[in-house]
């Protein structure tokens, strides 16, 4: 075992310090699914760790966390009723559950290594946030080494190490402090001035990424940082500058803000606000947000998306809210107020360098919970991964006399239970990355077939979707994916069961029902088509392909009088459609 877990302790090194480097490769409009991964196969590493506590104490420290912990992945399960998608809402369950197994493992490693082991964690943290800032300037400058495959309107262009400029900086928050716990507590000058360099180049990164979130997340992060400097006059002087700066330079592009996000977010959060009316106990189901969406944004007029889908409340505690209900949110606060309760417990009992160790991680995560006032960090892996360090740091510095055991756990049992979590863990975290692998692969393919009309890049790019909605039968994107390559080949039966499929995971897809009717109209069963491109419309209103769809659709039909009016309807949504113009005329020669 000795030598397992130091190969473990080896593992879990690169795998906290090199996730955002490699996770993030997988980014695109699935972006959440890194976080699943992660948290699986995080969960199955740190099993190990938890293994040898049994056998050297025949019991598990749970932790002050463990049941706040628990009693949030319940509110998922019982959010199962009312959801339209269980399977996302399962996904959820599992997610939860990973997370507490992480949290717990990474208590018992802090258990189980010297301080320095435990100091070299947190070094490799900062010097990979390092890296990412300096890919971050090589972005600013036109370097970019490679291809993000994030949706249009992400703002990719500017800082977006981790796929986007959003993403990078709410990491940046979350890891900085841990670059000021080190230059603080370090004695050897020329790693203080590597760990101020990391510092001030993280909060340069961060002015630079222009997202008022993170900005607000670094406010309420330094309020717990301030008491490092109480002594320290000339840092006091260098954050000071540091402030200066991020302060001028976003004053001086203030224009690189997205005008519209404001607004957008009140629409979103008025949404997500009638959701939570809606179903206050129980919500809409964990993880079905993006799945019940349009319905309630057209009931209390929100933002309907025009080209993509709003996967997120833009609100991490309206989300939790809207999904979980009151049972989620309360839940959730429980364990907020329980983190911060333990931790400023400790700086009571705890010696210099710990206390400042549990200020650290309370303005990480301070950082993290103001940050979700206005956006998503909880979505990022890279966030999560270093809101599970802190809660594991608490959890370890929060006993007088470590470690004392909170809780018990039979090791027979445990073992049982969490070989079988692990190994669900294991088969879910093989079959999303394979899945998304897959639908990448497909995604580049199916694109070279379309530049160079081959048949066999189209054949491959169907073959590799078919495999990836076969590893992830739930996964909506890989079934629209597919059903756009069968329609792509002219092969509208297979297209259709996948659209149909498609409709079932997300019944309130308008993009989905469009593209369904599409495959009926090309059967030639004209009625089933009409029925989904008015459902489409019903969902929103405002996709002009629709309309025009559903213009040629009455145009077949001898119906010239609607389908005027639908291609007009199209142009007023979008003046530059050719097609939709093109049909105009003809419609309004024919009459």
């Amino acid at each position: 075992m000795p030598e397992l877990l130091r190969a473990m302790t080896g593992f879990l090194l690169s795998f906290y310090g090199a996730l955002p480097l490699v996770f993030s490769r997988l980014l695109d409009d699935i972006f959440l699914l890194p976080k699943q991964v992660f948290l699986y196969a995080g969960a199955t590493v740190c099993f190990l760790f938890l293994v040898s506590s049994w056998q050297k104490k025949g019991v598990i420290f749970l932790g002050p966390f463990f049941w706040p912990l628990l009693l949030i992945v319940l509110a998922r399960f019982v959010s199962i009723f009312p959801a339209v998608n269980k399977h996302a809402t399962a996904s959820s369950v599992a997610e939860g559950l990973s997370f507490l197994v992480l949290v717990l493992g990474i208590t018992g490693y802090l258990q189980e290594t010297e301080p320095e082991k435990r100091r070299r964690l947190f070094f490799l943290l900062v010097s990979v946030s390092l890296l990412v800032c300096l890919y971050g300037f090589f972005q600013l400058a036109g370097f970019d080494f490679f291809p993000w495959e994030v949706p249009a309107g992400s703002q990719r262009s500017l800082l977006s190490t981790l796929g986007r400029r959003n993403f990078t900086a709410e990491y940046l928050v979350a890891v900085l402090p841990f670059s000021f716990f080190l230059l603080v507590t370090e004695k050897s000058l020329g790693r203080k001035i590597f760990f101020l360099v990391t510092g001030l180049v993280g909060l340069l990164a961060l002015a630079l990424s222009f997202t008022r979130a993170s900005y607000l997340g670094l406010a309420g992060m330094l309020l717990f940082l301030l008491p490092f400097f109480k002594k320290k006059p000339n840092f006091q002087v260098v954050i000071f500058l540091a402030l200066v700066s991020l302060w001028q330079s976003s004053q001086a592009q203030v224009m690189k803000f997205d005008p519209t996000s404001g607004k957008s977010r009140l629409l979103i959060w008025k949404a997500s606000l009638a959701m939570f009316q809606a179903r206050p106990f129980l919500g809409v189901g964990a993880g079905n947000f993006e799945f019940v969406y349009l319905p309630y944004a057209k009931k209390v007029n929100g933002l309907v998306p025009v080209g993509e889908r709003v996967a997120n409340a833009h609100n991490d505690y309206l989300e939790v809210a809207a999904e979980q209900g009151l049972l989620g949110l309360v839940t959730w606060l429980w364990l907020v107020i329980c983190f911060f309760q333990v931790g400023l417990k400790g700086l009571a009992i705890r010696k210099k360098d710990e206390r400042l160790l549990l200020l650290t991680v309370m303005a990480s995560t301070t950082g993290i919970l103001v940050n979700s006032l206005a956006a998503f960090p909880l979505e990022n892996p890279a966030v999560v991964q270093i809101l599970a360090l802190n809660l594991a740091v608490v959890s370890f510095l929060s006993q007088e006399k470590p470690p004392v055991f909170s809780g018990y756990l039979k090791p027979a049992m445990a073992r049982i239970i969490s070989t079988l979590v692990c190994l669900v863990f294991f088969v879910c975290a093989s079959a999303s990355l394979s899945a998304s692998y897959l639908l990448k692969k497909s995604r580049r393919l199916i694109n070279l077939a379309g530049q160079t009309a081959n048949a066999l890049f189209w054949a491959l790019a169907e073959r590799n979707g078919r495999l990836a909605a076969a590893f992830n039968p739930y996964s909506l994107e890989a079934h629209f994916h597919l059903g756009n390559i069968y329609l792509s080949g002219n092969y509208p039966a297979y297209a259709r069961d996948e659209f149909a499929t498609g409709l079932k995971i997300a019944p309130y897809s308008d993009a989905v029902a469009n593209n369904l009717g599409i495959s009926y109209h090309r059967l030639n069963q004209l009625a089933e088509a009409e029925k989904y491109y008015l459902y489409s419309l019903e969902l929103n209103e405002k996709r002009p392909e629709t309309y025009n769809n559903l213009g040629s659709l009455y145009l077949e039909q001898e119906k010239k009088e609607k389908a005027i009016v639908c291609f007009q309807k199209a142009l007023r949504l979008d003046p530059t459609f050719s097609l939709a113009k093109e049909n105009l005329e003809r419609a309004l020669l024919e009459k």
